[in-house]
Order: C-alpha cells, then sequence, then structure tokens
C-alpha cells in the first residue's frame, strides 16, 4: 500500500535527530515507502498554523522546546496528554489536529528494561515538558518523584539544593533536560556526582552521542547509567500505531 504521506518532526534545533531514520524504517516495514519524514525547525510556535495548513501532512512528531506550547493550536487533546501538559505526538482527525503523549509509553518501557517496575523514589533534573511525562509515568507507579528546577517553583527544589539527603534515598535519577546532547555533549547538568553509588540508575533522556559528558561521569562513580535511545524508539513505536490507526 502507498499513501504518499507527509509526517514529521516539529522543533528548534533538529539537524542530528534520528527520527526520519527510525520512521522510514516504519514505512519500509509496513509498506509505505512514499510516505515522507521531515524536519520542521520552527524559529516560533507562531510557524505552526502554516505547517498544519499543509494539505500532507498527517501527523507530527514535537520536541523541545514546544512540548507544552503546541497545546494552544490543537484541536483535542488526549487524556494523558492533558494531564501531563505536554504533547509530543499530533495526528490529523479528519479535519482537526489532536494532541496525544508517547514519552509516557516510552519512558516507562525503558523502566521496565532497566528492571524498575516500582522504583520507590526518583530525583528528575528538569521541569518541562520531557519532565512531564516522566512525572507522570513514575507516579503512575506509585513512585515518589523529587523534581530540579532551573526557577523557582511551587514543589520543586533548586539545582544548589540538591544534597546527600535528596540523592541517597533515589533509586533513579533521570536527566529530562538538552543539556549534553549534540553539539554540546561535554557539557553536564548541575550535580553532586560524589554522593552517586553503586546501586544508582541514571537515566539520560538524550540519546545523541550515545555516551557524552554526562554518562561518562556517573560511570565514574560506578553507578548505572543509559541514555534515551531506549524511549526515543519506543515513543516513536507508539507514534506510528497512533498515525497508522488513522488511516
Amino acid at each position: 500500500m502507498s499513501l504518499n504521506r507527509l509526517y514529521g518532526l516539529v522543533g528548534s534545533s533538529l539537524p542530528h535527530s534520528k527520527s526520519p531514520i527510525l520512521f522510514r524504517k516504519f514505512f519500509q516495514k509496513s509498506g509505505q515507502i512514499s510516505n515522507r519524514y521531515e524536519l520542521f525547525e520552527l524559529e516560533s510556535i507562531d510557524r505552526i498554523p502554516d505547517l498544519l495548513r499543509n494539505p500532507d501532512l498527517y501527523g507530527f512528531n514535537v520536541t523541545i522546546p514546544y512540548k507544552e506550547s503546541i497545546l494552544g493550536y490543537l484541536d483535542e487533546i488526549d487524556s494523558e496528554a492533558k494531564a501531563v501538559g505536554a504533547v509530543n505526538t499530533v495526528v490529523k482527525e479528519g479535519s482537526k489536529w489532536k494532541g496525544y503523549n508517547t514519552d509516557i509509553f516510552g519512558f516507562s518501557k525503558s523502566l521496565d528494561i532497566l528492571g524498575l517496575h516500582s522504583p520507590k523514589q526518583a530525583l528528575i533534573l528538569g521541569s518541562g515538558g520531557a519532565s512531564q511525562a516522566v512525572q507522570y509515568a513514575l507516579r503512575k507507579r506509585a513512585c515518589k518523584v523529587e523534581v530540579v528546577s532551573r526557577k523557582r517553583r511551587p514543589g520543586f527544589i533548586r539545582y544548589s539544593e540538591i544534597d546527600e539527603k535528596v540523592v541517597a534515598p533515589s533509586q533513579l535519577i533521570v536527566n529530562t533536560t538538552p543539556i549534553g546532547k549534540f553539539p554540546d555533549h561535554e557539557i553536564m547538568p548541575y550535580f553532586p556526582y560524589h554522593l552517586l553509588r553503586k546501586d544508582h540508575i541514571v537515566m539520560d533522556l538524550n540519546y545523541n552521542p550515545p555516551v557524552n559528558a554526562f554518562i561518562r561521569r556517573v560511570w565514574t562513580e560506578n553507578a548505572r547509567a543509559m541514555n534515551g535511545s531506549i524511549m526515543l524508539k519506543e515513543q516513536a513505536k507508539k507514534s506510528w500505531q497512533i498515525w497508522k490507526s488513522h488511516q
């Protein structure tokens, strides 16, 4: 079957995204080799209406920094995406656009692969759209969550407040910020790395490069670390399932 539909990724800086490679494989396996997946770099979310008017566009993913601001441009929001307050997958339903959050699914699959089915406590670096999905997935598993933010916000702590009392009980530590992704992969999030122990598990949602300075630093403390490649693949699979269901 050949549908010749256009899909893509919306964000502000996308040259090193692996999404086009992933989705071309999905298209090939589905026998839809005429479908296209393109990168839509937008300098502002205000440019979204122009993109939505493209008659060939049937769905797209959303990444930093538009996962939260995209909501105001959609006709409908899935219940989980609404609860999270962030959308990373959009599909065309007739003449309307509906938003979903497949980051929740992707992160949950990562936890299962790590063997962390019921983590008791987690520390999350960052408070943006990806962080919201991670928080939601963890709380569904009855995990206590502590969130670190650059901005002073109710219920969150500042980076300067990360100490042994915060780090010690956090079995899982997740970097949801873009700090450490290519080309700035030698930059690390502010964190008291010396407080890490071998029983800590650290997940960096960045995946390019596979090993950055952050992961290498975690390894020096003998803690376990993984990048976000599993989450990327799993959330992408879920996105493709959503798009296919609306063909």
